[in-house]
């Protein structure tokens, strides 16, 4: 391969935007550190009630976390059957569409999702792409279940915690949380930029720093 063809794939293979860095960084540790692994932030379940969906569910919920994470996605219920069902059915066609939202109500990353899902089940939701969130600020997760039927709506405690990771939810201002219970886990993992409590920006240092290391190295490789 030409040293020039190989000079340009390799300046056009990197994204220095702030989520492509976190993918980069998780994907390149994959395997290797509990850091880069899926975590699954699940609320503990206190009491259920029934929810009907007659036409469109809106449903949301506000957070924020006490460290730096990637989100992925998340994983609320599946329906319930309904008792005038003829006969008994174990799947069913769901269809809604999910979103993160910033403070200022920016869409961070967003999903549509249509699968056939069984009844009575986690449906494990994932993003259009993993958003880096920062620590102690407050972010929205909405949901849009577009499917007739009953949902299983719980009530959970205001804090979770997974892996050494505190979840506070509903936070933020009064009504941004509506439904909230239909929203059972938050799919997250924990970049490695966060080990030992490093600034938030420390990724992207670490990232120019590794592309100034290219640089130089090339400059040797074209003398």
């Amino acid at each position: 391969m030409p040293l020039g063809n190989f000079l340009m794939a390799g300046a056009s293979a990197m994204d220095t935007s702030r989520t492509s860095m976190i993918k980069f960084s998780a994907s390149g540790s994959e395997g290797g550190s509990e850091h880069s692994k899926k975590m699954y932030c699940s609320r503990q379940l206190l009491h259920i009630t029934e929810c009907m969906n007659t036409s469109v569910l809106d449903c949301a919920v506000t957070f924020t976390c006490d460290k730096n994470v990637c989100v992925y996605g998340i994983q609320v219920p599946a329906q319930i059957p309904m008792d005038d069902d003829r006969q008994p059915q174990f799947v069913y066609p769901e269809l809604l569409y999910a979103h993160l939202l910033d403070a200022d109500g920016s869409r961070l990353t967003y999903t549509h999702f249509t699968s056939r899902v069984n009844y009575r089940s986690l449906i494990e939701i994932s993003f259009n792409r993993p958003v880096y969130i920062q620590r102690n600020k407050v972010y929205k997760v909405g949901v849009v279940l577009n499917k007739i039927g009953c949902y299983p709506i719980g009530t959970y405690p205001n804090q979770s915690t997974c892996n050494g990771v505190i979840f506070t939810f509903s936070q933020g201002q009064c009504g941004d949380s509506v439904r909230d219970g239909l929203i059972r886990s938050i799919i997250f993992s924990i970049p490695s930029s966060n080990s030992g409590n490093s600034n938030p920006r420390s990724a992207e240092r670490a990232q120019q720093d590794a592309q100034h290391h290219l640089g130089i190295t090339f400059c040797y490789i074209i003398l």
